[in-house]
């Protein structure tokens, strides 16, 4: 089996200066367009069903993918971002460094020394704890690759988020790695325990986006 895996392109929460996390903005034009592009890239892959995020930025995403490709997409509630800002989430970083002066300045202490919230396992006030989100991910895709398999489908698509993923690859497959938006990367295995990375085909997407 083959899994398209990505992180979903550019939301209106980028364009707000906001903290992200589980606030449910949609793409902006420019998100669109780039996931359009990818669309095309993923056209003849023989991409069978796209499972996403309930949150806009993936759905609309994975939307955009499927009206190109001609299959339906299937939300799946535990493929949303971590809530990784708690009570900041989705809020404007000006209006969050005077209502909640002590969580702004962590965060930038945090990211100061090089370490996002997302990918944190320090929790912020009212944040999801970081092992709830490893367990959610691992159980997620082993559902997927289950009904997959049941299906009889060889190659699928999941649309998700960047938190999310640094979870997934670094504590259930073992890999460091941080997907940039609209990043696709193509994993291949029977069961969650021999998922790999197809290093060739990856690369190649890859270079086709860039």
């Amino acid at each position: 089996m083959k899994i398209y895996y990505l992180r979903h392109t550019d939301a209106d929460d980028d364009r707000r200066d906001s903290f992200g996390g589980v606030c449910d903005d949609p793409l902006i034009d420019a998100g669109k367009n780039y996931a359009k592009k990818v669309a095309k890239i993923l056209k003849h892959k023989n991409i069978a069903l796209i499972y996403s995020s309930p949150y806009m930025r993936a759905s609309e995403t994975a939307e955009i993918i499927s009206a190109e490709l001609g299959v339906s997409v299937v939300e799946v509630f535990n493929l949303r971002e971590r809530n990784s800002y708690g009570v900041v989430s989705g809020m404007e970083k000006d209006r969050a460094k005077v209502l909640f002066p002590d969580i702004s300045d962590r965060i930038l202490k945090m990211k100061s020394m090089g370490m996002k919230p997302s990918n944190s396992y320090e929790s912020l006030p009212g944040s999801e704890i970081y092992l709830e989100l490893v367990l959610r991910a691992k159980d997620s895709l082993n559902q997927i690759m289950r009904e997959s398999r049941t299906l009889n489908y060889d190659s699928i698509a999941v649309v998700t988020h960047g938190g999310f993923s640094w979870a997934f690859f670094k504590d259930v497959l073992g890999i460091e790695m941080e997907l940039e938006k609209g990043q696709v990367v193509v994993l291949s295995g029977s069961t969650l325990e021999n998922l790999r990375i197809d290093e060739e085909e990856t690369r190649i997407i890859r270079e086709s986006q860039i």
